[in-house]
């Protein structure tokens, strides 16, 4: 479920009880074509990044090689 945008182009995703990553909040960027950049592990920390600017998001690993052969094709 997508619970908010980001301002920079993308969307904050919070997934679902049937998914393995359940309760888990991930950043979705356009510039990077959809690939997840960042996440929180739980919905509370999302929120209380929201509010205090802590706890900061864990960086994802972006395939960026992925990225360039989308830009290829």
């Amino acid at each position: 479920m997508i619970i908010g945008t980001y301002d920079g182009g993308g969307y904050y995703f919070l997934f679902s009880q049937e998914s393995e990553r359940a309760g888990e909040v991930g950043l979705f960027l356009t510039e990077t074509y959809g690939q997840e950049v960042s996440k929180f592990n739980t919905f509370t920390d999302y929120l209380s990044f929201l509010v205090t600017h802590t706890p900061e998001p864990e960086l994802v690993d972006v395939d960026y090689d992925k990225i360039m052969n989308i830009i290829k094709d």
